[in-house]
């Protein structure tokens, strides 16, 4: 197992080149991968893809092809498509993503889960299933700042952005 110290820029070499320029080309700052597999494409892997609201996590995770996007929100949308949060179904929402990023691992797909994940131990879940599964595993940072889509207030935004932790050593060991 080999482990990453340093974070890196982000060089999504998966991407198509068109899907890379358009990617690029609306973000002012790139992501940043704290942690990076390259090994190859027949290892099953988990990604994290963390940020505060409006950082571009779920515009990124659209445009890994080959997975499986994973977000808390989604627990959040309705039979007819639209988000109706609910801050009290919050705990409930993300103990849903584990168990439906679980499922999918499971059943052969590579995942990337988008949520905030604003302190260290909300990702020690998925680090331990990666770990468990025998999976690649990898963390990216988003650090855009764009008006996020779900409404979040910024005194909330703020508030996560002066709690976001920055990257344990422990969560960024990846196999390969």
């Amino acid at each position: 197992m080999d482990t990453c110290n340093a974070v890196t820029k982000f060089e999504p070499s998966h991407l198509a080149s068109e899907q890379l320029d358009s990617f690029v080309s609306s973000y002012d700052t790139p992501p940043i991968v704290a942690s990076r597999d390259d090994s190859s494409p027949d290892v099953q892997k988990l990604t994290l893809i963390r940020g505060i609201p409006g950082s571009g996590k779920t515009t990124f995770a659209n445009t890994l092809t080959a997975s499986v996007v994973v977000e808390a929100d989604q627990y959040f949308i309705d039979k007819d498509g639209a988000y109706q949060y609910e801050n009290h179904l919050i705990k409930e929402a993300h103990n849903w993503c584990q168990l439906e990023t679980k499922r999918l691992l499971k059943a052969g797909h590579n995942v990337a889960v988008a949520n905030t994940f604003v302190k260290n131990w909300e990702m020690k879940f998925y680090k331990s299933l990666a770990d468990d599964m025998e999976l690649a595993f990898e963390v990216i940072e988003m650090t855009g700042n764009y008006q996020n889509v779900h409404g979040v207030p910024d005194a909330i935004v703020k508030r996560m952005a002066s709690q976001f932790e920055s990257l344990e050593v422990s969560l960024s060991s990846v196999r390969g």
